[in-house]
């Protein structure tokens, strides 16, 4: 009886190893196997994480200029004034200006019943309103302004 006593026993055991033991091989295979997928995944989810991160940063700043933008270019009508030979300019001292080679208001009005254009430029570098009539500059501004204020 101690044969078969001790043959069971041996066979308890072995039977318990492999109990615990082949689930233990069947996890690590899985584990081994979503390690790989997951090593495989890894770039394009940096990669969309990253554009993710960027277009948020593009936007929050397309925001900031845009804000600013319509900070500098927001101007009162008590700016223009048809009596005097240049619009207010003090309007834009102080605007963020990085960047920018002018600012410069376009008023029309009416005079002896005729329309006409008025254009005054600021430079931000100097601080004061220009008087570079019939400049290139000048008549770029022009063109534009013209062009803007017919759409």
């Amino acid at each position: 009886m101690s044969k078969t006593l001790l043959l069971f026993r041996k066979h308890l055991s072995l039977t318990l190893i492999m109990a615990v033991l082949l689930p233990l091989v069947a996890l690590l295979a899985l584990q081994y196997q979503a390690l790989a997928r997951l090593e495989e995944a890894s770039p394009a989810a940096q990669k969309m994480s990253l554009e993710t991160r960027l277009t948020a940063i593009v936007d929050d700043m397309d925001r900031q200029y845009l804000a600013d933008a319509r900070r500098a270019l927001a101007v009162s009508p008590a700016v223009i004034n048809p009596q005097k030979e240049a619009d207010d300019v003090s309007h834009f001292v102080g605007v963020p200006a990085a960047g920018v080679m002018r600012f410069f208001v376009a008023s029309l009005y009416t005079a002896e019943s005729k329309s006409r254009t008025k254009i005054t430029t600021y430079d931000p570098s100097t601080g004061v309103a220009d008087g570079d009539a019939h400049t290139p500059l000048f008549w770029a501004i022009y063109a534009a302004a013209v062009y803007r204020i017919n759409q």
